[in-house]
């Protein structure tokens, strides 16, 4: 009896389990805006990952700002009403407070802790040389390769926990299939 209420528990988690994502699939589909999407969702188990690829979006957004001639501070809350996250949003607004009234999104990337040390004076030698659109390009590239590198190698960590864990969910199932047909067998003979 015990084997039969174990493989009745597995079964009824898988049903639990599909079930579960059934919902929150019909769900999202009905109302997308409401949830996050699955990118952002799985970027999230990824922290460093995350600020980077944050931080292309902002450079990226940056660039485009300043490269269309947009005023230094309209261009600054331009940037703010996009869509971000709220992590990286109290960061930009937390180097925002730091800003004078004059001062805009050029000094807003000279100026904050949301890049790197190497990319901050990157931007800087970039902008006393009148480069810096192209630098706030280039680095918006960069950031984006650092995130992709940085979900590959923690990917890479993850891979042999999750082989393990699918080993063992399949083992799961077979034994949960096989289990009642051994009980039968043995009823049988």
């Amino acid at each position: 009896t015990e084997l039969k209420f174990f493989s009745a528990a597995i079964l009824f988690f898988y049903v639990g389990v599909a079930l579960f994502i059934t919902i929150v699939m019909i769900k999202h589909k009905q109302n997308p805006n409401k949830y996050q999407s699955w990118e952002n969702t799985i970027l999230r188990l990824f922290p460093k990952a995350q600020h980077s690829s944050e931080c292309a979006y902002f450079t990226s957004m940056a660039h485009m700002a300043l490269a269309g001639g947009i005023e230094n501070r309209a261009a600054l809350e331009m940037i703010q009403t996009q869509d971000s996250s709220q992590s990286f949003y109290k960061k930009l607004q937390k180097a925002k407070v730091k800003l004078h009234p004059s001062e805009g999104l050029y000094e807003l990337l000279l100026k904050n802790e949301l890049y790197e040390p190497i990319d901050i004076v990157t931007m800087n030698v970039a902008a006393k040389s009148g480069r810096l659109e192209i630098a706030l390009e280039n680095l918006a590239h960069q950031l984006t390769k650092r995130a992709y590198e940085s979900i590959n190698q923690s990917l890479n960590k993850l891979e042999p926990w999750l082989i393990t864990l699918l080993t063992l969910l399949v083992f799961a199932i077979v034994f949960a299939m096989i289990l009642p047909l051994l009980n039968v067998l043995s009823s049988l003979g």
